[in-house]
């Protein structure tokens, strides 16, 4: 994956868009949503200007999953958002979830 240069950041280049989705699966569901999520990383990661899409599981709960995600720039994550991969995934997944998605955007600190 391209790695963020500093000196363009540092320079007025455009900050990355980083995310943080955290996902709390409903008892049963938790091996099917994991299954969907490895599928949508791997698609996510072969995007253009995808940077990162990292998957996680809390150590002491198999029911939350934490999603971290770099993007190039804003375009490249709203290619990512309509994407066929990212719609089917939403349309499959969120039926199954305890809870709406926690999403947060966050800002590198530099």
């Amino acid at each position: 994956m391209p790695q963020i240069s500093r000196a363009t950041l540092e320079t007025g280049g455009k900050l990355p868009e980083i995310l943080v989705y955290l996902l709390c699966v409903k008892p049963g569901y938790e091996e099917m949503v994991h299954d969907e999520l490895l599928t949508l990383r791997r698609k996510s990661r072969l995007e253009a200007g995808c940077f990162h899409f990292d998957l996680y599981r809390l150590e002491d709960s198999r029911f939350y999953f934490l999603l971290h995600e770099v993007w190039e720039n804003q375009d490249a994550l709203e290619a990512h958002t309509t994407s066929r991969h990212s719609t089917q995934f939403r349309a499959t997944v969120m039926r199954y979830l305890e809870q709406p998605i926690a999403m947060y955007q966050l800002q590198e600190v530099i």
